[in-house]
Protein backbone atom coordinates (compact mmCIF):
# COMPACT_ATOMS: atom_id res chain seq x y z
CA UNK A 1 0.00 0.00 0.00
CA UNK A 2 2.87 2.38 0.76
CA UNK A 3 4.15 1.94 -2.80
CA UNK A 4 0.72 2.85 -4.16
CA UNK A 5 0.74 6.01 -2.01
CA UNK A 6 4.19 6.92 -3.36
CA UNK A 7 2.90 6.34 -6.88
CA UNK A 8 -0.05 8.64 -6.11
CA UNK A 9 2.41 11.40 -5.23
CA UNK A 10 4.11 10.92 -8.60
CA UNK A 11 0.73 11.13 -10.33
CA UNK A 12 -0.12 14.37 -8.51
CA UNK A 13 3.26 15.82 -9.49
CA UNK A 14 2.66 14.77 -13.10
CA UNK A 15 -0.75 16.52 -13.05
CA UNK A 16 0.64 19.70 -11.49
CA UNK A 17 0.78 21.58 -14.86
CA UNK A 18 -3.01 21.21 -15.09
CA UNK A 19 -3.42 22.93 -11.71
CA UNK A 20 -1.94 26.28 -12.69
CA UNK A 21 -3.47 29.46 -11.28
CA UNK A 22 -4.70 30.40 -14.78
CA UNK A 23 -6.66 27.15 -15.11
CA UNK A 24 -8.12 27.47 -11.61
CA UNK A 25 -9.12 31.09 -12.31
CA UNK A 26 -10.91 30.01 -15.51
CA UNK A 27 -12.66 27.26 -13.55
CA UNK A 28 -13.91 29.81 -11.02
CA UNK A 29 -15.20 32.10 -13.79
CA UNK A 30 -17.04 29.30 -15.63
CA UNK A 31 -18.61 27.82 -12.51
CA UNK A 32 -19.77 31.14 -11.05
CA UNK A 33 -21.17 32.12 -14.46
CA UNK A 34 -22.98 28.77 -14.57
CA UNK A 35 -24.40 29.47 -11.10
CA UNK A 36 -25.67 32.87 -12.22
CA UNK A 37 -27.36 31.37 -15.31
CA UNK A 38 -28.99 28.18 -13.97
CA UNK A 39 -28.18 28.03 -10.27
CA UNK A 40 -26.31 25.28 -8.42
CA UNK A 41 -26.38 22.78 -11.36
CA UNK A 42 -24.39 25.38 -13.33
CA UNK A 43 -21.46 24.77 -11.00
CA UNK A 44 -21.63 21.09 -11.94
CA UNK A 45 -21.62 21.89 -15.66
CA UNK A 46 -18.54 24.05 -15.14
CA UNK A 47 -16.69 21.47 -13.05
CA UNK A 48 -17.27 18.35 -15.17
CA UNK A 49 -14.91 19.27 -18.07
CA UNK A 50 -12.18 20.23 -15.56
CA UNK A 51 -12.58 16.97 -13.63
CA UNK A 52 -12.52 14.94 -16.85
CA UNK A 53 -9.37 16.70 -18.05
CA UNK A 54 -7.55 16.29 -14.73
CA UNK A 55 -8.50 12.66 -14.12
CA UNK A 56 -7.19 11.64 -17.57
CA UNK A 57 -4.13 13.91 -17.53
CA UNK A 58 -1.67 11.23 -16.49
CA UNK A 59 -2.90 8.95 -19.28
CA UNK A 60 -1.97 11.73 -21.67
CA UNK A 61 1.41 12.02 -19.99
CA UNK A 62 1.73 8.24 -20.25
CA UNK A 63 1.64 8.54 -24.02
CA UNK A 64 4.49 11.03 -23.63
CA UNK A 65 6.73 8.54 -21.85
CA UNK A 66 5.40 8.46 -18.30
CA UNK A 67 4.62 4.73 -18.48
CA UNK A 68 8.18 4.01 -19.58
CA UNK A 69 9.43 6.11 -16.65
CA UNK A 70 7.36 4.10 -14.18
CA UNK A 71 8.69 0.87 -15.70
CA UNK A 72 12.29 2.12 -15.32
CA UNK A 73 11.56 2.86 -11.65
CA UNK A 74 10.47 -0.79 -11.18
CA UNK A 75 6.90 0.21 -10.40
CA UNK A 76 4.71 -2.82 -11.05
CA UNK A 77 1.84 -2.44 -13.47
CA UNK A 78 -0.68 -3.48 -10.84
CA UNK A 79 0.59 -0.68 -8.60
CA UNK A 80 0.17 1.75 -11.50
CA UNK A 81 -3.45 0.67 -11.92
CA UNK A 82 -4.27 0.90 -8.21
CA UNK A 83 -2.52 4.28 -8.07
CA UNK A 84 -4.52 5.59 -11.02
CA UNK A 85 -7.82 4.61 -9.37
CA UNK A 86 -6.74 6.20 -6.12
CA UNK A 87 -5.84 9.29 -8.14
CA UNK A 88 -9.35 9.32 -9.66
CA UNK A 89 -10.95 9.20 -6.20
CA UNK A 90 -8.65 11.99 -4.94
CA UNK A 91 -9.40 14.20 -7.96
CA UNK A 92 -13.15 13.74 -7.56
CA UNK A 93 -12.95 14.38 -3.82
CA UNK A 94 -11.11 17.62 -4.62
CA UNK A 95 -13.94 18.43 -7.04
CA UNK A 96 -16.54 17.94 -4.28
CA UNK A 97 -14.61 20.32 -2.00
CA UNK A 98 -14.35 22.84 -4.87
CA UNK A 99 -18.08 22.45 -5.59
CA UNK A 100 -19.01 23.20 -1.97
CA UNK A 101 -16.56 26.14 -1.77
CA UNK A 102 -17.80 27.70 -5.04
CA UNK A 103 -21.44 27.14 -4.07
CA UNK A 104 -20.98 28.90 -0.72
CA UNK A 105 -18.88 31.67 -2.31
CA UNK A 106 -21.30 32.31 -5.20
CA UNK A 107 -24.37 32.34 -2.96
CA UNK A 108 -22.63 34.75 -0.56
CA UNK A 109 -21.57 37.11 -3.38
CA UNK A 110 -25.05 37.15 -4.93
CA UNK A 111 -26.86 37.23 -1.59
CA UNK A 112 -28.82 34.04 -2.25
CA UNK A 113 -30.21 31.86 0.53
CA UNK A 114 -27.97 28.81 0.91
CA UNK A 115 -29.31 25.30 1.45
CA UNK A 116 -26.06 23.58 2.43
CA UNK A 117 -27.71 20.16 2.82
CA UNK A 118 -29.02 20.32 -0.73
CA UNK A 119 -25.63 21.54 -1.93
CA UNK A 120 -23.89 18.61 -0.23
CA UNK A 121 -26.37 16.13 -1.76
CA UNK A 122 -25.77 17.45 -5.28
CA UNK A 123 -22.01 17.33 -4.58
CA UNK A 124 -22.45 13.65 -3.71
CA UNK A 125 -24.26 13.15 -7.00
CA UNK A 126 -21.39 14.88 -8.82
CA UNK A 127 -18.90 12.51 -7.17
CA UNK A 128 -20.94 9.42 -8.09
CA UNK A 129 -21.52 10.55 -11.68
CA UNK A 130 -17.89 11.50 -12.37
CA UNK A 131 -16.30 8.47 -10.68
CA UNK A 132 -18.63 6.06 -12.51
CA UNK A 133 -17.75 7.83 -15.75
CA UNK A 134 -14.07 7.34 -14.91
CA UNK A 135 -14.66 3.68 -14.04
CA UNK A 136 -16.15 3.16 -17.51
CA UNK A 137 -13.43 5.02 -19.41
CA UNK A 138 -10.32 3.94 -17.44
CA UNK A 139 -10.17 0.31 -18.71
CA UNK A 140 -10.53 1.65 -22.26
CA UNK A 141 -7.70 4.11 -21.65
CA UNK A 142 -5.50 1.33 -20.28
CA UNK A 143 -6.29 -0.85 -23.28
CA UNK A 144 -6.05 1.68 -26.11
CA UNK A 145 -3.97 4.48 -24.66
CA UNK A 146 -4.94 8.13 -24.38
CA UNK A 147 -4.50 9.08 -28.05
CA UNK A 148 -7.06 6.55 -29.29
CA UNK A 149 -9.56 6.90 -26.45
CA UNK A 150 -9.29 10.59 -25.49
CA UNK A 151 -12.52 11.63 -27.24
CA UNK A 152 -14.55 9.08 -25.27
CA UNK A 153 -12.77 9.93 -22.02
CA UNK A 154 -13.41 13.66 -22.41
CA UNK A 155 -17.06 13.43 -23.47
CA UNK A 156 -18.33 10.51 -21.38
CA UNK A 157 -19.28 12.57 -18.28
CA UNK A 158 -21.28 14.98 -20.43
CA UNK A 159 -22.90 12.05 -22.29
CA UNK A 160 -23.93 10.47 -18.97
CA UNK A 161 -25.32 13.76 -17.66
CA UNK A 162 -27.28 14.39 -20.87
CA UNK A 163 -28.53 10.80 -20.74
CA UNK A 164 -29.83 11.34 -17.20
CA UNK A 165 -31.49 14.57 -18.31
CA UNK A 166 -33.14 12.81 -21.26
CA UNK A 167 -34.42 9.97 -19.05
CA UNK A 168 -35.79 12.48 -16.55
CA UNK A 169 -37.42 14.40 -19.40
CA UNK A 170 -39.04 11.28 -20.89
CA UNK A 171 -40.32 10.10 -17.53
CA UNK A 172 -41.91 13.48 -16.90
CA UNK A 173 -44.10 13.02 -20.00
CA UNK A 174 -43.28 16.54 -21.25
CA UNK A 175 -42.79 16.66 -25.03
CA UNK A 176 -41.19 20.12 -25.12
CA UNK A 177 -37.49 20.88 -24.61
CA UNK A 178 -36.94 24.64 -24.55
CA UNK A 179 -34.48 26.62 -22.45
CA UNK A 180 -36.94 26.96 -19.57
CA UNK A 181 -37.57 23.20 -19.54
CA UNK A 182 -33.83 22.45 -19.62
CA UNK A 183 -33.17 24.83 -16.73
CA UNK A 184 -35.98 23.24 -14.72
CA UNK A 185 -34.63 19.75 -15.44
CA UNK A 186 -31.13 20.74 -14.33
CA UNK A 187 -32.48 22.24 -11.13
CA UNK A 188 -34.60 19.16 -10.41
CA UNK A 189 -32.02 16.53 -11.44
CA UNK A 190 -30.06 16.60 -8.21
CA UNK A 191 -33.21 16.24 -6.13
CA UNK A 192 -34.76 13.58 -8.37
CA UNK A 193 -31.70 11.32 -8.34
CA UNK A 194 -29.98 12.26 -5.09
CA UNK A 195 -32.71 14.13 -3.22
CA UNK A 196 -33.02 14.31 0.54
CA UNK A 197 -36.05 11.97 0.55
CA UNK A 198 -34.18 9.33 -1.46
CA UNK A 199 -30.85 9.45 0.32
CA UNK A 200 -31.91 10.23 3.86
CA UNK A 201 -35.36 8.69 4.35
CA UNK A 202 -34.88 5.57 2.22
CA UNK A 203 -31.72 3.69 3.19
CA UNK A 204 -32.32 1.09 0.48
CA UNK A 205 -31.47 3.60 -2.21
CA UNK A 206 -28.31 4.57 -0.36
CA UNK A 207 -27.24 0.92 -0.20
CA UNK A 208 -28.20 0.33 -3.83
CA UNK A 209 -26.15 3.29 -5.05
CA UNK A 210 -23.21 2.34 -2.81
CA UNK A 211 -23.21 -1.31 -3.89
CA UNK A 212 -23.56 -0.32 -7.54
CA UNK A 213 -20.63 2.08 -7.18
CA UNK A 214 -18.46 -0.59 -5.54
CA UNK A 215 -19.42 -3.15 -8.19
CA UNK A 216 -18.48 -0.72 -10.97
CA UNK A 217 -15.16 -0.03 -9.24
CA UNK A 218 -14.28 -3.72 -8.85
CA UNK A 219 -15.23 -4.65 -12.43
CA UNK A 220 -13.37 -1.65 -13.83
CA UNK A 221 -10.29 -2.34 -11.70
CA UNK A 222 -10.04 -6.00 -12.75
CA UNK A 223 -10.50 -5.08 -16.42
CA UNK A 224 -7.85 -2.34 -16.20
CA UNK A 225 -5.28 -4.69 -14.65
CA UNK A 226 -5.85 -7.27 -17.39
CA UNK A 227 -5.66 -4.70 -20.21
CA UNK A 228 -2.60 -2.91 -18.83
CA UNK A 229 -0.67 -6.15 -18.32
CA UNK A 230 -1.13 -6.86 -22.04
CA UNK A 231 0.01 -3.42 -23.22
CA UNK A 232 3.36 -3.10 -24.98
CA UNK A 233 5.37 0.08 -24.57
Amino acid sequence: MSKVIKFLRLELLAAKPDLRIKNIALLMVFTIFGYIVIGVPGITMGLIPFISSLSTYTFSAGNGGLDQLYASLSIKRQQVVFGRYLFIVVVNTMAVVAFLFIGVLASSILGDELNFTGLAIIATGLFVLCTISDFVSTPILFKLGFKKARMLASTLPVILLLGLLLISHLLSGDTTMDQETLTELLNDLGHDLFGERVLIDNIRYVLLISLGWLAMLCISLVASIQFYNKRNF
